[in-house]
């Protein structure tokens, strides 16, 4: 039976090679496709932080009344993150945010601004974050 289908499968090719170029080429892609996207769900639903992540919690605030329009996904202020790290609520804590900060380059080129994220001593222990040189400030 499989012998046969391969002869009709010849067949058509020598009749249609570009249609049946056409067809591998589609089967490829696809094939291509799928593995992508099944790698992508693979590393993404990885842990990040092995033996980690389930002893790590984020707060979430939800100021004001019920008919307010504050955004819950936007990050703490830097006024709520001092006080929820200086709440000492946890036997290690750390406050991460985000901003702008000034770079100056030295030299005779001129000062700019870049955005940057700012974090807390605790951070280091928390996370194991590597150093390349040096080591976290107490």
């Amino acid at each position: 039976m499989f012998r046969y289908y391969l002869e009709l499968a010849l067949r058509s090719f020598r009749r249609n090679k570009a249609l049946t170029a056409l067809i591998v080429l589609a089967i490829g892609i696809g094939i291509g496709a799928s593995m992508t996207m099944l790698t992508v769900l693979h590393v993404m639903a990885g842990d990040p932080l092995p033996g980690r992540s389930a002893t790590l919690f984020y707060p979430h605030l939800a100021p004001g009344s019920a008919g307010s329009n504050y955004d819950a996904g936007r990050a703490f202020t830097w006024i709520d993150a001092n006080n929820l790290l200086h709440a000492h609520r946890a036997v290690r804590q750390a406050m991460m945010a985000g901003g702008r900060v000034a770079v100056s380059p030295g030299g005779h080129r001129k000062a700019f601004f870049s955005t940057g994220r700012y974090a807390s001593s605790g951070f280091f222990a928390m996370f194991g974050a590597p150093f390349a040189a040096g080591t976290g400030w107490t």
